[in-house]
């Protein structure tokens, strides 16, 4: 009898859960595209996510400014620890704190801003990427952010170019003539 009941406890509770479940992670994913901005005018409060700058030569750093009125929900894949957030910024003062943030690397050159929007041209945020100096990093914009949405949540995960991050880990792609492997 109690095995009778527990087949009909997995029928009946379990397998439903389970199938929710998959449900859920069968949910299609949207990529955001990125759209180069001039300065913009970024009226109302933002939430700022700053990430990176753990350390003085650190290239994977990013700067993320979303409206407090947002209908989507932002996090940055990463720990908790390389993440800080302050919430209630102006859109001067949060653009102003996210090019003072990326000023961690002494290799920056200039910082660009880009419009973060959705597949109807929208723009539900705004990046701020470091610009490095070409010949001490190995390239101009290293930084390779990725924005999902998947329902009213957006992950950002950030990528550095693989060859700055070989050139980082003390590999060089150069032969003793100076050109490329393979090439």
């Amino acid at each position: 009898m109690r095995i009778s009941n527990a087949l009909v406890f997995v029928k009946r509770v379990t397998l439903p859960a389970i199938a929710l479940l998959m449900l859920g992670a069968c949910t299609p994913s949207m990529r955001l595209a990125t759209v180069g901005a001039s300065e913009p005018a970024l009226a109302g409060s933002y939430r700022l996510f700053l990430y990176g700058c753990s350390y003085r030569d650190e290239v994977q750093n990013l700067a993320v400014l979303v409206p407090e009125d947002s209908a989507l929900a932002f996090s940055i894949f990463a720990l908790p620890t390389e993440v800080k957030e302050r919430t209630g910024l102006t859109g001067t003062a949060a653009l102003a704190e996210a090019r003072t943030f990326l000023q961690c690397n002494p290799l920056l050159r200039d910082t660009a801003v880009g419009r973060i929007v959705d597949a109807k041209g929208t723009t539900v945020a705004y990046e701020v990427r470091p610009q490095y100096d070409v010949i001490e990093i190995g390239s101009r914009d290293p930084v390779w952010p990725a924005y999902w949405q998947r329902n009213n949540a957006v992950t950002v995960y950030i990528n550095v170019d693989p060859l700055v991050e070989r050139k980082q880990q003390g590999f060089d792609d150069r032969d003793s003539t100076g050109s490329h492997e393979g090439n």
